[in-house]
């Protein structure tokens, strides 16, 4: 169901796939530039996403590793997924659930930024993000697991 989700100008994720998976072996990851084809912008940004997430890929991939990777797919997750899966040649459902841990941890933190803001007593700031970031990072290497923990983590590393 997830790869037949349609795109942008009739292109599927399927084929999203195939295209950066072409792509990125003939021009590697320095980028799909070269090639006089005309996508729509919604594909030129998921190509970039994907070919930008694929640069993180060198060596082993660890969790640590695989968070760095799917956030800098940003929304394209589960295709970034599926072509590791093929390149690495392992399986894909170690990836697609890992990406999918992801995404659930995304779009459920343990804390907003206002909960955030009142534990440490401050005003709304970048850090703020990058706090919420890097909850999200532990959550997903599973050093933190409940809103108990993350609380916790902020006043013995923050304050």
């Amino acid at each position: 169901k997830i790869l037949k989700q349609n795109i942008s100008q009739g292109l599927n994720r399927d084929g999203l796939i195939r295209l950066s998976i072409l792509l990125l072996n003939l021009y590697g990851t320095s980028g799909y530039g070269h090639a006089n084809l005309k996508y729509s912008n919604t594909i030129q940004k998921k190509l970039i996403k994907i070919h930008y997430g694929m640069t993180f890929t060198g060596g082993r991939i660890t969790y640590n590793r695989l968070f760095n990777i799917f956030n800098a797919a940003n929304d394209c997750e589960f295709e970034l997924a599926l072509i590791l899966s093929v390149v690495r040649s392992r399986n894909v459902n170690k990836y697609f659930k890992r990406a999918d841990d992801f995404i659930k941890f995304k779009r459920n933190k343990l804390l907003n930024g206002y909960e955030i803001q009142k534990i440490l007593t401050s005003d709304p700031s970048e850090i703020i993000g990058k706090i919420q970031t890097d909850l999200h990072k532990r959550r997903f290497l599973g050093i933190i697991r409940s809103k108990k923990d993350a609380v916790h983590w902020i006043i013995s590393n923050l304050t």
